[in-house]
């Protein structure tokens, strides 16, 4: 839109509904869509430049109606965010099918990594004492802080990758008796440390001052 008169500029059409903000770095805008797939366009024209699934390129494109409309069984829900010349988003919602987070080059759509780490984590609940298996769903605003990718699934709090490898941290989400929730859609952090859910959290193992002797 024009933001004088509000006019409209250009559409893009995307095969199903855009649930998240767009991104926008150097002329263009990345977004993700329902169908499975991220987008980038020209922010001046909307003309498509690239599309890249976030899912492995030999997985069937299978789509399913969900909440009335045709979505993919690997929806981009993880909106995307731009890192000098990379791109990162999160793709799927039924981690039994598969949770994907992949990083992509800004210029090209080239996948440059793929993790699927969410989709499984032993023992990555921790609910009054005992511990379960869990599967996070990359829903949400994912976010760059302290130099690492921070990935939110909803409820449960955010896991963690390296930017460069995409290798995932340990994980661990636990129980805890607050309204909001321990977790959320969105994540947002500065320096060593990160805030989600109404909770503050270090970074790295040392971000917390030390517990005051007795």
């Amino acid at each position: 839109l024009d933001l004088t008169s509000g006019s409209e500029r250009w559409r893009f059409i995307a095969e199903a509904p855009v649930r998240m903000a767009p991104a926008y770095r150097n002329g263009r805008v990345y977004f993700g869509s329902d169908d499975g797939y991220l987008y980038c366009v020209g922010a001046r024209k909307g003309d498509l430049v690239w599309r890249a699934r976030g899912v492995p390129e030999d997985t069937i494109d299978s789509r399913m109606l969900a909440n009335g409309r045709l979505c993919s069984r690997w929806p981009v829900r993880g909106a995307p965010v731009v890192s000098q010349d990379t791109v990162f988003f999160g793709a799927g919602l039924w981690p039994e099918e598969g949770a994907y987070v992949t990083a992509v080059s800004a210029k090209t759509g080239e996948v440059l990594w793929r993790s699927d780490s969410m989709s499984h984590i032993k023992d990555g609940m921790s609910d009054h004492g005992k511990s379960y298996d869990l599967g996070l769903p990359p829903h949400g605003y994912l976010a760059i802080i302290d130099g690492k990718l921070a990935a939110p699934s909803g409820r449960s709090l955010a896991a963690w990758f390296d930017l460069e490898d995409g290798e995932m941290e340990p994980y661990i989400c636990f129980y805890v008796k607050l309204n909001p929730p321990r977790g959320a859609w969105q994540v947002s952090g500065i320096g060593r440390y990160s805030v989600q859910g109404g909770n503050w959290f270090g970074t790295r193992p040392d971000s917390l001052p030390p517990t005051p002797p007795a």
